[in-house]
């Protein structure tokens, strides 16, 4: 098994963590870390993970161009199952459309075009909402964070319902994106730690065992986050 953490050195919000322990959870495969100077590995070789987290936007428009004259081969890799997992502003620049908004200007920056939503950046509107969602039987907690927000061609391609807080974008109570083995989503918030029911899933799709790095911590980080979450009345006063 092959993992490629791309940019690790450049993640924001604390995600150097939520990369950390998705090495832990691969400690005995490859994990290639592809540092912002560095030719990716999946160029020219076949991992079975790309994985990408928040980045600032600034470096978000360098990233862009460094990774478009691969752009060809990442749909290649997308088309024949590798799994891209997408978090947060990382989302920016795999969508069809990037619209930006600042205070005295809206301009079009460049996306990759892989995926089939769009997105907008408003940088007037700063999110920061505490989000729990449910995929399935499970409830994932999160956090919505930064300027973005996306929209849908195919709400199909929605992978949770949101029970509070917000969702792929703020009048809509669906989130992530899934396409094949692409998972993106908006969420924030070191997912592959505080959420091992889905670290889980993904060790399971991937037909590996699920036992996890730390797991009694991590089961109990997990269940003492959502009960503190769900005491919360402002938090609670929305949840469906």
């Amino acid at each position: 098994m092959k993992v490629e953490i791309l940019y690790k050195e450049l993640y924001i919000y604390g995600e150097k963590a939520n990369a950390t322990y998705l090495e832990l959870m691969f400690k005995d495969h490859d994990v290639i870390n592809t540092s912002y100077l560095e030719r990716p590995f999946f160029v020219d070789e076949r991992p079975d993970i790309i994985f990408i987290d928040a980045i600032s936007e600034r470096y978000l428009t360098k990233i862009v161009e460094k990774l478009m004259p691969y752009k060809d081969r990442l749909k290649e890799l997308i088309e024949d199952g590798v799994h891209l997992i997408i978090m947060n502003n990382a989302m920016d620049i795999f969508g069809k459309s990037l619209e930006i908004k600042e205070i005295d200007r809206t301009y079009q920056g460049r996306t990759l075009g892989l995926l089939d939503y769009s997105t907008i950046r408003d940088y007037e509107k700063r999110a920061s909402r505490l989000t729990i969602a449910k995929y399935k039987d499970i409830e994932i907690i999160g956090q919505h964070m930064g300027f973005s927000q996306y929209y849908y061609s195919d709400e199909s391609q929605s992978i949770y319902d949101i029970r509070t807080g917000y969702g792929f974008n703020r009048e809509i109570k669906k989130g992530g994106f899934r396409y094949k083995n692409v998972f993106a989503t908006e969420l924030v918030g070191e997912l592959f730690m505080l959420n091992p029911k889905v670290s889980r899933l993904l060790l399971k799709d991937l037909g590996l065992p699920e036992d996890l790095p730390y797991e009694a911590q991590v089961d109990e980080l997990y269940s003492f986050t959502l009960d503190k979450m769900k005491k919360d009345a402002i938090i609670m006063a929305e949840y469906k």
